[in-house]
């Protein structure tokens, strides 16, 4: 299991050549450590944001289970959009009654809230 969570923390790496080749390791596991792997970032709140470098690194189609990360970046994507929604709503009230608000939490989950791990 530690080689797993190595291996995802490296893939999310700043160094491109670093991340490249803990992107390659990752393609090169079997079926069963690939899901192991993604169990790990479940647990750890990675998955959306390994998805999203993922797919820029232009791997994400050749990992096992690219199907179920990509409904799960669509059921993300919804769910989101639901909570911007209700968010907005929300500070609208508060506006409205002449409150001031700020968001400090819920939206964090957003892969581009930020730009790199």
């Amino acid at each position: 299991m530690e080689r797993v969570a190595q291996l995802a923390v490296a893939c999310l790496a700043f160094d491109p050549v670093y991340a490249q080749a803990a992107w390659d390791e990752w393609r090169a596991l079997d079926e069963a450590r690939q899901r192991e792997l993604q169990r790990f970032a479940d647990r750890a709140g990675l998955t959306l944001h390994l998805w999203r470098v993922a797919t820029a690194a232009g791997v994400s189609s050749r990992l096992a289970n690219s199907a179920a990360y990509e409904e799960r970046l669509r059921k993300n994507a919804a769910r989101l959009q639901k909570r911007k929604a209700e968010t907005a709503e929300l500070l609208a009230l508060f506006a409205g009654a002449g409150l001031r608000a700020a968001v400090l939490k819920g939206l964090t989950l957003a892969p581009e809230f930020v730009p790199t791990a």
